[in-house]
């Protein structure tokens, strides 16, 4: 629960210049790049599985390697509407 995993929306800070990020984590023949829709076998999407809010990732890029730290996760239960009241929690 409350992990990167298929379906996830994840919002990136990069820890060299500040910039925000958000992508989409989906399966390879959904991918978007322009739309921030990323294969979760990317290198990126590797790196982010099985993470939480606050965890830093690592990414090899052709631009070399870049630092990333989790600031926002929704996860696919999330962004289906199901939420914590709704469960009774």
């Amino acid at each position: 629960k409350d992990v990167v995993a298929y379906g996830s929306c994840v919002k990136l800070e990069d820890a060299d210049d500040g910039a925000m990020l958000e992508y989409h984590i989906v399966f390879p023949e959904e991918v978007d790049p322009a739309g921030g829709h990323i294969s979760l076998h990317s290198p990126i999407g590797q790196a982010l599985l099985r993470k939480m809010v606050g965890d830093e990732v690592e990414v090899i890029t052709p631009q070399g390697k870049r630092t990333y730290q989790i600031i926002g996760l929704r996860t696919l239960h999330d962004l289906s509407g199901e939420t914590e009241i709704e469960k009774g929690g």
